[in-house]
């Protein structure tokens, strides 16, 4: 989570996710709430993501549909709302499910939203009592809006990538402050952070003093990752890839630095949710 934009929020969720699964057998769900459907679209070839947002299936659309909203037209067609364990995830991998973006999220966000902001929430719940996951991955917006408010409910955890520049490293404290003051106002969520992990970083002169100033900063009181995923042209290139999401994950980009680093993050990740739970 970042209130910035192109920081690699996406990226990081999804290989997080992938890693979780493939090195550490986790039972693994990513869910994208972002109406830009990023995620979607890096996990499906070009085609299957347009059959599912077309046709509004394996989406997170359905996880807003309920008794006060109940059906939504979309293209000429009714997509009624369902019980959460009717709600269909799509198989990436074994053991690793995707519920899709929708472009048709802000439909309910202009109208319905504070009747359904803490749906998420319920969903989680659901999730957490039939104990079908090891872990729930959200992809949220970058921009403060009702679905990062909605994931900041529904989340026990949130981490903040971040790319080391100054105009990425600006949102860190306002992202704090928004959870900070979202925690107050009626005990709405309980998330903690996990920390700071850096993403796409050179080694350049501003990258580093933006690191040393952040290490440095004490009001924060942020845990910063020791692990940290470097900028490379192998990570960009297959992110185009038009086959399977698999060929897509930095796992498989044909770079062994790369491939320990999103490794190590996700086993930092994993240690800081079991010291947080002692």
């Amino acid at each position: 989570m970042n209130m910035k934009g192109g920081v690699g929020k996406t990226t990081l969720a999804v290989n997080i996710s992938h890693i979780l699964n493939k090195e550490f057998g986790h039972r693994v769900l990513t869910i994208d709430i972002d109406p830009q459907f990023n995620a979607t679209q890096l996990i499906f070839p070009k085609n299957d993501w347009i059959h599912i947002l077309r046709e509004e299936i394996h989406t997170s659309l359905r996880i807003y549909l309920d008794d006060d909203f109940e059906s939504i037209r979309i293209n000429d067609k009714l997509i009624n709302a369902v019980p959460f364990s009717k709600i269909e995830t799509k198989a990436v991998e074994r053991n690793w499910h995707f519920l899709a973006g929708s472009l048709n999220l802000y439909k309910i966000e202009l109208n319905y939203f504070k009747i359904l902001k803490f749906k998420l929430k319920e969903y989680m719940d659901y999730l957490r009592a039939e104990r079908k996951y090891d872990y729930v991955i959200i992809d949220t917006p970058p921009t403060p809006s009702s679905w990062m408010r909605s994931a900041i409910i529904a989340s026990d955890y949130y981490l903040m990538p971040v790319k080391p520049d100054a105009v990425s490293v600006m949102g860190v404290p306002l992202l704090m402050r928004l959870i900070r003051e979202l925690k107050q106002q009626e005990n709405e969520s309980s998330i903690e952070c996990l920390g700071l992990v850096y993403n796409m970083y050179e080694n350049l002169k501003d990258h580093n003093q933006q690191i040393e100033l952040l290490k440095n900063n004490d009001r924060l009181g942020l845990y910063i990752f020791e692990n940290k995923l470097k900028k490379r042209a192998n990570i960009a290139a297959i992110s185009h890839n038009n086959n399977f999401a698999a060929d897509r994950m930095i796992y498989n980009c044909g770079s062994q630095d790369a491939r320990n680093e999103i490794i190590a993050i996700t086993n930092e990740l994993k240690k800081r949710i079991s010291y947080d739970r002692k």
